[in-house]
């Protein structure tokens, strides 16, 4: 109907300023900046998030931003404070590994990534 209705909440760490799902539509990614992690969610089909084991991954010590490359398996955080970039592989059930390496050099103000 195009009309917005209210589904619910999900809890995620302190700050959270970024979003972005797989393209499958079946993961969610959530970018804490004060606790620096990616909180990780499964995404039901009724549009409600259940936090993943773990809930959270490890991403420095501000993540600002999130992305899910488009062909789902990978996910990056932009971390301005320490200018890098975390990377991700998505496992089979959504959930986040480091890669190896874990991270990737950016540039000063590298606050989102696309």
């Amino acid at each position: 109907s195009g009309r917005l209705r209210w589904i619910g909440k999900a809890a995620t760490g302190g700050n959270p300023v970024s979003i972005a799902v797989d393209p499958g539509g079946a993961y969610a990614y959530v970018a804490n900046r004060d606790d620096g992690t990616v909180s990780q969610y499964a995404l039901a089909n009724n549009g409600t998030l259940t936090p993943l084991v773990p809930a959270t991954v490890p991403a420095g010590i501000a993540p600002f931003s999130v992305t899910v490359h488009p062909s789902g398996n990978y996910v990056y955080a932009a971390n301005p404070a320490e200018r890098i970039i975390h990377q991700y592989a998505v496992g089979p059930t959504g959930g986040l590994t480091p890669l190896t390496p874990a991270t990737a050099s950016a540039d000063v103000g590298s606050i989102a990534i696309a």
